[in-house]
């Protein structure tokens, strides 16, 4: 009875209502791939992205965002 967004969509998209960018050799991103939580002001699904490629989402709850890589893809 909720809604989440597919990762396919994540990687489809070029932004979204809520986004946030990192560069690529950025600690947030590491984190974030090893499926760790990122710090982020922003609120609810919010796609992330590499230097503006898009790689996956992630849930906001404004003070950090949960990790909703799919854990297949995890390093």
């Amino acid at each position: 009875d909720r809604f989440q967004p597919a990762h396919a969509l994540a990687l489809f998209l070029q932004g979204a209502a809520s986004t946030e960018s990192f560069p690529w050799d950025s600690r947030e991103i590491a984190d974030y791939l090893h499926g760790l939580t990122v710090p982020s002001a922003c609120k609810g699904w919010t796609l992330v992205q590499v230097d503006g490629y898009s790689i996956g989402w992630a849930k906001g709850d404004g003070n950090v965002l949960k990790n909703h890589y799919p854990k297949g893809l995890r390093r």
